[in-house]
């Protein structure tokens, strides 16, 4: 048994020796080929920048429709958009005011008359223009520029402005208002160049009985009788207040020139104690007046077949000398809030709001200029005749007194002016007890040590 196991043990080995050889050696494996890559998310296209939308606090009117009507052409250029919000005159100051004085930056862009000017640049409330590298532009008109100005480059400085400070440029002027002069020349053959011929030839010319009556009074209660007078009163020499701020509105030139407006009241059209602009405008429009002091706007109803009566029988002229030769400015501004969030915009927007093209687009539509080019462009002249008494009008102006407190001076001015215009007060006593009132209003405001 024990001879067996060595045989079959060499068998078993010649057999795995055998099975071994026959068995085929593994092909090598390929390593893998590596999955291929996702395709990379593409970069986002950058996201093109949003203009900013700046908002305009504007007067509802005439006299930013102008100024719209070329807003498109701006937002186009820019990418910014305009938001105008339009507000009646009362309800435009008190808010623009009451944002201002909060700080809370809802107007980029505000449209300001310039008695508001004082109490808005003078409070630090509107941005300097030089804040933007701006240098004046001698195209506008000086008293344009004047009004724009604080403080002021001339007259008394409110309580605690540094008398050495130069006048810095905090708003662009947009809308040239001065008082100007309408007579009848077909019945007024020659011009009335001083105050003294304008009475004479109106005492002349003038008869109410028959329904033609002489200077047309805006002598409604407050600011219309109050803008009258002051045409009227520079023009006599007289003042409201000195260059000391001391009232002198009582003064004897100013006496005279409210007592002359008392004599005319006998040639003036009925209910003109009452009349305000609209209602001087249409006496005249009428045919059934002969002068009177008128704003600028009304001029494009003069050779109007279909508005005026008269057509082309109607003069324009500055407000005739007396001591000297003057009417009020009633110039409009465009200004940026110190609180505003978009101040670049805004001030890019105020500045083609006032070029001389954009301008020229605006007067066409019945916008009185305040740039002379403006006033000097021939198409412009050629169809607006009176430009050239208008520029000079704009040129000579006085501006109401550059006070904060104007306000509250006209308020108290305007009723004894109305006073003594319907007989109620001599001119001296009326403007004895107003330049009493305007004492204390300017005291309790801190003008008097």
């Amino acid at each position: 048994m024990r001879t067996r196991f060595p045989i079959l043990l060499s068998l078993l080995l010649a057999l795995g020796m055998v099975l071994a050889a026959c068995v085929v050696p593994a092909a090598p494996v390929a390593p893998a080929e590596p999955a291929p890559a996702e395709p990379a998310a593409a970069e986002p296209e950058p996201a093109a920048p949003e203009g900013e939308n700046i908002v305009f606090a504007a007067l509802t009117g005439v006299e930013i429709e102008g100024i719209k009507a070329v807003i498109p052409e701006w937002e186009a250029q820019t990418g910014n958009t305009v938001e105008v919000v339009e507000l009646p005159y009362a309800s435009l100051q008190e808010k623009v005011f009451t944002d201002v004085q909060a700080g809370a930056g809802s107007y980029d862009v505000i449209f300001i008359d310039d008695p508001w000017f004082p109490f808005l640049a003078g409070n630090g409330y509107l941005t300097p223009l030089s804040e933007f590298g701006y240098e004046v532009d001698s195209d506008f008109v000086q008293r344009s520029l004047d009004v724009s100005t604080w403080p002021p480059p001339f007259g008394p400085l409110t309580p605690g402005t540094d008398p050495a400070a130069e006048g810095e440029i905090y708003a662009l002027p947009s809308l040239g208002n001065v008082q100007l002069f309408w007579y009848r020349n077909d019945i007024i053959t020659e011009e009335p160049e001083t105050i003294d011929e304008l009475i004479a030839v109106l005492n002349e010319q003038a008869d109410p009985d028959n329904g033609l009556y002489g200077y047309v009074h805006r002598a409604s209660r407050g600011n219309p009788v109050v803008t009258n007078f002051n045409a009227w009163n520079w023009s006599f020499g007289g003042d409201i207040f000195d260059d000391e701020w001391n009232v002198v509105v009582n003064g004897p030139k100013s006496v005279a020139a409210l007592q002359t407006l008392i004599d005319l009241l006998p040639l003036a059209p009925l209910g003109a104690a009452n009349f305000n602009a609209d209602e001087v405008g249409a006496s005249m429009l009428n045919g059934s007046s002969l002068a009177a002091i008128v704003w600028p706007a009304f001029n494009v109803q003069i050779d109007d077949p279909t508005k005026s009566a008269v057509s082309g029988q109607i003069a324009v002229i500055p407000f005739p000398k007396g001591e000297i030769q003057t009417s009020q400015i009633g110039n409009w501004l465009l200004a940026i809030p110190t609180a505003s969030q978009y101040k670049e915009a805004a001030f890019d927007f105020i500045k083609f709001a006032t070029g001389a093209d954009v301008m020229k687009s605006a007067a066409l539509a019945g916008a009185p200029p305040t740039r002379k080019s403006v006033f000097e462009d021939p198409e412009l002249m050629e169809k607006f005749w009176w430009y050239p008494a208008h520029q000079q009008a704009l040129a000579n102006a006085t501006w109401r007194p550059r006070t904060p407190e104007w306000n509250q001076v006209e308020d108290v001015l305007g009723t004894y002016l109305s006073k003594a215009i319907t007989g109620e007060m001599d001119a001296q006593s009326a403007l004895d007890q107003a330049a009493e009132e305007i004492t204390a209003v300017m005291e309790r405001a801190g003008y008097y040590e």
